[in-house]
């Protein structure tokens, strides 16, 4: 008999909105009461992702297979003795294409207008019952089995290899991410209770683990056949997702009932790990089956994990972890919710690869990610800002936060050990995202955020070299550091007018205004450089006073202190 079933057992942190405290919900209230709570409320952002991303794999199956009354569609059949189980008999015919996400569309909208999820997803989730056990024999969440890893794995050295490439509860807690080898010093936890876990915060964490694991670990299944072992499909991209107002929206806004990307990633069934035996999946994953459906990829693993049945939360968490096949990473188009980059070299060469975020990076810097030029093959926006055009009719002109996360590494080719997260959340009117005409205000935004850096980079830039070269100093550190402050003082205004640009506001006047603003934070920056100069600064026909002359010359013809175009 299993112990510790998610439907029931209180695992996810979240927001109340009554109370504005945070507590721990189970998976059947999160989804009848996803309304009462503002958010999730894990240890780490990059978490949250990993579970916003299982809760998204329970709607869209559901969803594509029933509409908001809890109907199967016309266009495919289910196995009626399954009953809530929703077991697809015969998947969607091409045929039908059209038809059904038309259907599927009529179903989003119904459902965003009741602002509450239909019973059929607990009455789903209560179907699969036994397979949402966090600690079972037969299937166990999110894990493998011991028979499972036993008739894959060699014996050797008196004992399983599992037994040999365990993971302890303070590697996968990664508020601490300490090795055996190295304390790590400055964490919540202290002294010998670092690998205790309770079964909610083990849960978190395994999710968590799936997502994001590194490669340092050495444990790896037998193949006559050189793989890529994954290090975390969500380490490798830079996840993009909508909040809105509670945990409904947010869901519900991010739930991609008709994948806009390709049509054969809505027609494919959708397939969760958990309506599938271990083994089966286990075997998927190691034979490199591609990924054609949303509710697979969102709950993906890169590693076999087993942790004993015998475990509870008054012993160390110790699991054994096997690397699982990567995902094929060139143009996968099918994750909807990740930047993408294209590859002008190396062995992607001419395809797009996930793009994560930068650490140094403010998410609107990245902006001509989000909306790209239509023109230009080499860029492509993320899935789930184009699945965004799609419904925003039906979400009557509001305010959107769109959110950045990814996990930082060590930068070590060989471990990729998880270190810190990078988490940004820009705030803007859905007009920035949907305006796409020509001279819409996606666009003009797409292009001040081009503009912005330019003037950093190609006008800033050069100036701080000029001044570098003069003061005869170290080049990189000076001009690197100065360029970072400037871009710390840009971040704040531009993220205030970006916030505030509203429907009725003239696009012109509203650029001007930013431009601006900007011309005076640049002029201040390089006003304060020169206002500190020593004698050298002066010496030779080129020296500080002539390169402040050229920026200043530069910025002008880049932001003229008057224009005829203020409209």
């Amino acid at each position: 008999m299993g112990r510790y079933n998610l439907l029931d057992e209180a695992w996810i942190p979240v927001l109340r909105k009554d109370t504005g405290k945070v507590e721990e919900i189970s998976l059947l209230t999160l989804f009848s009461q996803a309304q009462e709570y503002y958010a999730l409320a894990g240890e780490m952002e990059t978490q949250n992702f990993a579970v916003l991303r299982v809760l998204l794999a329970v709607l869209v199956t559901v969803f594509t297979r029933v509409d908001a009354e809890g109907e199967p569609y016309d266009y495919l059949m289910l196995d009626e003795t399954t009953g809530a189980r929703l077991i697809l008999s015969e998947p969607v015919d091409e045929i039908d294409a059209d038809d059904y996400m038309d259907a599927l569309d009529e179903t989003w909208k119904t459902i965003w207008k009741q602002h509450r999820f239909p019973e059929i997803v607990c009455q789903y989730l209560e179907a699969w019952r036994d397979r949402f056990y966090l600690l079972d024999e037969t299937y166990p969440f999110f894990q493998v089995t011991k028979q499972d890893l036993k008739k894959r794995l060699p014996e050797g050295k008196g004992t399983t290899a599992l037994n040999a490439k365990s993971f302890a509860g303070k590697q996968i807690n990664r508020l601490i991410s300490e090795s055996n080898n190295k304390e790590a010093i400055f964490t919540p936890v202290v002294g010998n209770n670092k690998s205790r876990m309770s079964e909610a915060e083990l849960t978190r964490w395994l999710i968590t683990m799936q997502g994001y694991v590194g490669t340092s670990d050495k444990g790896k299944f037998p193949s006559d056949e050189k793989v890529t072992n994954s290090k975390g499909w969500l380490y490798d991209i830079g996840g993009i997702y909508m909040e809105g107002d509670d945990i409904f929206e947010t869901l519900w806004m991010n739930t991609m009932l008709h994948h806009v990307g390709d049509e054969r990633y809505t027609l494919a069934p959708q397939t969760p790990c958990w309506e599938y035996c271990p083994s089966v999946r286990l075997d998927e994953i190691l034979q490199g089956t591609p990924q054609n459906n949303l509710a697979s990829l969102y709950t993906v693993w890169s590693r076999a994990i087993y942790i004993p049945t015998d475990w509870t939360a008054k012993k160390d968490v110790s699991i054994g972890a096997i690397k699982l096949t990567e995902i094929e990473h060139e143009n996968a188009f099918i994750e909807p919710m990740t930047l993408w980059s294209f590859n002008k070299t190396g062995n992607h060469k001419n395809q797009f690869t996930p793009r994560v975020h930068r650490p140094e990076q403010s998410l609107w810097r990245s902006f001509g990610l989000l909306i790209t030029d239509k023109t230009n093959t080499e860029t492509k926006n993320p899935g789930i800002i184009d699945y965004y055009h799609t419904i925003a009719s039906f979400l009557d002109n509001r305010m959107v936060k769109l959110h950045a996360v990814s996990m930082l590494s060590d930068g070590n080719a060989t471990s990729w050990m998880p270190v810190d997260e990078v988490t940004d959340v820009l705030s803007l009117h859905e007009m920035v995202l949907t305006d796409t005409d020509e001279d819409g205000w996606s666009i003009r935004v797409r292009d001040t955020a081009e503009d912005t850096k330019a003037i950093i980079e190609q006008v800033y830039r050069p100036f701080l070299k000029k001044v570098a070269k003069i003061r005869g100093i170290e080049l990189s550190d000076f001009v690197e550091y100065q360029r970072a402050v400037l871009y710390e003082e840009v971040d704040g205004p531009f993220r205030n007018w970006l916030q505030h640009i509203q429907p009725q506001d003239s696009k012109d006047t509203k650029v001007y205004a930013w431009k601006r603003e900007l011309r005076y934070i640049v002029l201040a920056a390089a006003e304060h450089i020169i206002n500190h100069l020593s004698a050298r600064d002066y010496i030779g026909k080129e020296n500080s006073v002539t390169a402040y002359q050229w920026f200043k010359f530069q910025l002008n013809q880049r932001i003229p202190l008057e224009t005829d175009n203020k409209k």
